[in-house]
């Protein structure tokens, strides 16, 4: 009966050793897509920023501030 027990442990050992495995590949995988939308993100954000310069710069140029005013 020792043996049969033993044989069981170790199957459980290894089931969960290949469901560590399978989770650690699983996680890996994800890491260059999550690096990938960080950087379009990042990207976004400068381009944004620059977007907003230009129309702020465009509509000082044609007194747009002002007409707001009237």
């Amino acid at each position: 009966m020792i043996i049969p027990l033993q044989t069981d442990v170790l199957n459980k050992g290894i089931n969960l050793w290949a469901i560590l495995q399978d989770l650690l590949v699983g996680f890996a995988s994800v890491i260059p897509n999550l690096i990938g939308a960080l950087a379009i993100l990042i990207i976004g954000l400068i381009v944004s920023k620059i977007a907003a310069r230009f129309v702020r710069r465009i509509l000082v140029t044609i007194g747009a501030d002002k007409l707001a005013e009237r």
